[in-house]
């Protein structure tokens, strides 16, 4: 399971005089990685709800990452975005609803 991973200890590398923290080694679906990534595992592997909504920024990694957990943990997930379409069709592969209107989500359940 995906929460046993978030308990391992990050891996270190050094190179010259530096020891750097490699939490992009963190991957445990082998496609998402990073601290981010780890705590997303984190909270839905502990919410008891029965979707997410997510809005991001324009081509940040977090739209594929939040709709990756969702399926993983099966709830329903909808994604406000301005994004580049290439990351809003990278969540709507992992069945992340995508919509950029908020104002259109106002009022609705999500598990609708």
């Amino acid at each position: 399971m995906w929460h046993d991973a978030i308990y391992d200890l990050t891996s270190v590398e050094n190179i010259g005089d530096l020891w750097l923290k490699r939490e992009d080694k963190f991957s445990p679906d082998g496609m998402h990685n990073g601290s981010k990534f780890r705590q997303l595992i984190w909270l839905f592997s502990r919410a008891k709800f029965p979707g997410v909504v997510s809005g991001a920024v324009t081509g940040s990694p977090q739209l594929p990452m939040v709709a990756a957990c969702a399926k993983h943990y099966g709830m329903k997930c909808v994604q406000f975005t301005g994004a580049k379409k290439n990351m809003a069709l990278a969540g709507a592969k992992l069945g992340a609803n995508e919509n950029t209107n908020a104002a259109s989500f106002k009022g609705r359940s999500i598990t609708s």
